[in-house]
């Protein structure tokens, strides 16, 4: 229920923009599933962020999971076996996160003979190897990718940028992302194998301006620069055995380390004549977890399945640590705060039971139990997983769940935008876990052999969210990490439908989501429930595929989702103070030539436009006589070149009679043409 299971060949037949395919873009097709905002977002499951989603590169989690901010992902494809994805009813095994569960297993190596892969494109380059160092016993996979996008961040920076571009201004940009997977496969005996995995990641992102002028009358000089520079990356290494001492039963243990980092840089530096300032600030933030588990599976019969294990992980968190180094003021010279180390340990026990009650009941029941310790504080917690499913008939059947979940971090945003770098932050010994309770209700049939539809509806509840309090930013060093963030709850609710087929040559599916997200704080919006920022209300794609022959194939998606939301001040405060008006009535000091004092009615009181993009693309294959494959890839992201709003902006422009005061939206990413060349060995 709820679950989408697509094999890694399936994945590379998917429309391959951008010149290759991906994991988070398959995925963010499916109903219920949102990308936040273009370019800079990952998976929103069911009303949650993109921090509520447990993602699993064979076995080992991983914190941060998107290249040049969402629109690469760090998976590999090339190495992928198979991609589990659960939107609710998660399995008593999985726990940790609120909305989604992304299970990513990796190819085995071949234990016999080599084989490799490579892909050329204008934005990334990938290489893929597999083959044995002891034949039929010990085999390796490695992965690697580099991108050199740099006219893709032009673009994007360029937007971003136009706000403020003025003459005597010049850009400055850069980014790359590289990813690297090696894997050890190795068999001790016919029912015994193991298996050591390597991965890392990185992406370096920078952007700037520089303004300068040279008055005319003088010889005064003024050089102003600004430098925003973000850094982000995971380092992980997992082991495991497997043991499968008779059919339906298996024995897995399980060890890994996991690393994430992320830094946030911003730097200006000004020059005049001989005064010279600077200003230097950091935010550095990052998690280590060392994990181990063990699980195993019995079946009775041919009705009952138990499964069962225990876990075991270690979190060494690192909120913040901010440094600023200034010459601007006396008391800014060097101010930084502690580099505070949050320890916790979190212990797992969990049963899952599958049974076959009739031969068209059946039902799956699981309980997990978790002990999260931190700062002398305890939190003790069971979490129960129902399923029952009715096969009415043999096309047809209903399927129902309730399931409990806990979170112990999240990741918080102080902006309207969700960027890769944003803190991860710990319960500690101040707030309480998040939970959420999840029920989900569906019919799912097949009317023809090529025919699939879907309707499923759903209601979660969300506590314990964090949010930043009003007036509080990223470099505020007055206060402590844990006093900047408020905790509040959440409600999600809607229905997703989905319809699948295959005539011929041609398959097709639609998605389509109706959706409902509010919050409730009582330190936000006066403690009234506001909507998400990423309540969409609709959401639907169309995906089609055309097999024309065995060497020519065309596809074509189209994505439409309702606008995500923004707070905006639609009225502002004038100066009323001189017409008679007391500052207990209204605010002094506030100047008319511009907008004056911002009124806030509600929290994000404003949607944005609807977003909606058209991407195509062809894949031509060549086959060689020595059994070698070539596929060249071309393709077109956001064909019909639209702009999809992400931020509403206040400007006032003079027209030469006086200032017009007018709403402007930026888009970030438009037209993006792509060219690839694989070649499979």
């Amino acid at each position: 229920m709820s679950m989408v299971m697509l094999q890694g060949a399936e994945i590379e037949r998917r429309p391959q923009m951008l010149g290759e395919p991906d994991i988070l873009r398959a995925l963010r097709s499916e109903p219920g599933v949102s990308e936040g905002i273009e370019g800079l977002s990952g998976l929103l499951v069911r009303g949650g962020e993109s921090d509520q989603n447990l993602f699993l590169l064979h076995h080992l989690p991983l914190y941060q999971v998107n290249h040049l901010s969402g629109l690469f992902s760090a998976f590999n494809v090339a190495m992928v076996d198979r991609v589990q994805f659960l939107k609710s009813d998660f399995p008593a095994n999985y726990g940790g996160r609120l909305s989604g569960i992304c299970d990513v297993t990796l190819q085995e190596s071949d234990f016999r003979q080599f084989h490799a892969k490579a892909t050329l494109g204008a934005l990334a380059g990938n290489i893929f190897m597999t083959g044995p160092i002891i034949k039929d016993r010990m085999g390796i996979t490695i992965g690697f990718r580099r991108s050199w996008a740099g006219f893709l961040t032009d673009k994007l920076v360029d937007k971003v940028n136009s706000m403020k571009v003025d003459d005597g201004n010049s850009q400055s940009n850069g980014y790359y992302f590289l990813d690297a997977n090696v894997k050890l496969d190795y068999k001790i005996s016919q029912r015994l194998k193991g298996y050591t995995h390597f991965y890392y990641s990185t992406d370096r992102m920078s952007m700037g301006d520089e303004e300068s002028y040279l008055q005319e009358d003088s010889e005064s000089a003024y050089t102003e620069t600004d430098q925003m520079r973000l850094k982000w990356g995971n380092f992980g290494v997992a082991t495991g055995l497997n043991y499968t001492p008779n059919a339906g039963q298996y024995l897995e243990l399980n060890a890994y380390v996991s690393d994430y980092t992320s830094q946030f840089i911003l730097d200006n530096n000004q020059q005049k004549n001989d005064n010279y300032t600077f200003s230097h600030k950091t935010n550095d933030n990052g998690i280590t977890d060392m994990g181990l588990s063990a699980q195993g599976s019995l079946s009775i019969g041919q009705t009952i399945v138990i499964r069962g294990g225990v876990g075991m992980i270690h979190h060494r968190y690192r909120p913040e640590r901010l440094c600023i180094s200034s010459n601007i003021q006396a008391d800014e010279a060097l101010l930084s705060t502690p580099n505070s180390i949050v320890h916790a340990n979190e212990i797992s026990t969990w049963i899952h039971n599958t049974f076959m009650l009739t031969h068209r009941l059946q039902t799956s029941v699981g309980l997990r139990g978790v002990i999260y310790a931190s700062q002398h504080k305890h939190h003790k917690m069971l979490e129960p997983r129902v399923n029952v499913c009715w096969q009415v008939h043999d096309r047809m059947s209903i399927k129902g769940s309730y399931m409990q979940t806990n979170q112990f971090e999240q990741q918080v945003s102080n902006s309207f935008i969700s960027l890769s770098t944003d803190a991860w932050l710990p319960i500690g010994n101040i707030w309480q876990p998040l939970r959420s309770d999840q029920w989900s209700v569906g019919i799912y049939g097949s009317p023809s052999a090529n025919c699939r539809v879907s309707i499923e509806g759903y209601y979660k509840t969300m506590r314990g969210l964090l949010e930043y309090r009003d007036g509080i930013g990223l470099f505020t060093t007055d206060e402590s990490w844990s006093d900047k963030v408020t905790q509040g709850d959440g409600r999600a609710y809607g229905t997703d439908v989905s319809l699948s087929m295959r005539k011929g040559k041609l398959t097709g599916n639609i998605a389509y989501g109706l959706m409902w997200n509010t919050r409730l704080f009582d330190m936000l919006n006066e403690g009234r429930r506001f909507p998400a920022k990423y309540d969409n209300r609709h959401k639907l794609n169309i995906n089609l595929n055309y097999k024309a022959s065995t060497q020519w194939e065309f596809f074509m998606g189209w994505t439409f989702i309702s606008g995500n939301r923004v707070t905006l001040a639609l009225e502002n405060y004038e100066r009323l103070d001189n017409a008679g008006f007391g500052s207990s009535i209204a605010p002094i000091g506030v100047p008319t030539a511009k907008w004056g004092a911002d009124f806030y009615t509600s929290r994000n009181n404003v949607r944005l436009p609807d977003y909606h993009r058209l991407d195509v693309g062809v894949n031509f294959y060549q086959h060689y006589r020595n059994g070698w494959q070539g596929t060249w890839n071309v393709s077109l992201y956001n064909a019909y070149n639209r702009e999809n709003p992400v931020v509403i902006t206040k400007e006032i422009k003079w027209t030469g009679q006086g200032d017009t005061k007018r709403f402007k939206t930026y888009g970030l990413l438009s037209i993006i043409p792509s060219l690839s060349y694989t070649l499979k060995i």
